[in-house]
């Protein structure tokens, strides 16, 4: 074999190695088919079960709702009172801020009714919040 095409060679399988190498977890994933971390059907508890209702809850149950103040639009009421209505056992907090709705971070005041009114003026530090819960 001559020298050049030996060199080429080698050249390109040590491409070809380290494009295997670098694209391994990928090319593994091909083979994976996650039964390893499937959940069995048997391991789901049944609705009202004793292992559902005896487990320390991990995340809080408490619903955030966010707008400019506390006072909630009329035409949101429904919505609001309906999700408050199916999750009784809930703690409802309402987030008061300022929306930011631009793309560019330009702020947009509301009216009461929930629509935009145009950009608010740029002025001082409006980055706090205040959170009132219940």
């Amino acid at each position: 074999m001559r020298r050049g095409t030996a060199i080429f060679l080698v050249i390109n399988l040590t491409i070809i190695a380290f494009l295997v190498h670098a694209c391994s977890t990928l090319i593994g994933l091909l083979f994976e088919d996650g039964a390893a971390d499937a959940i069995a059907r048997a391991e789901i508890p049944a609705p009202s079960s004793e292992l559902i209702d005896g487990r320390k809850q991990l995340i809080p149950k408490i619903i955030h709702q966010t707008y400019i103040n506390e006072s909630i639009p009329q035409r949101w009421q429904a919505g609001q009172q309906s999700c408050l209505d199916f999750h009784k056992d809930y703690e409802y907090m309402v987030c008061c801020s300022l929306p930011t709705s631009q793309p560019d971070g330009e702020r947009t005041r509301l009216t009461e009714d929930g629509n935009s009114s145009g950009p608010m003026p740029k002025a001082g530090n409006s980055s706090s919040r205040n959170i009132h819960g219940s």
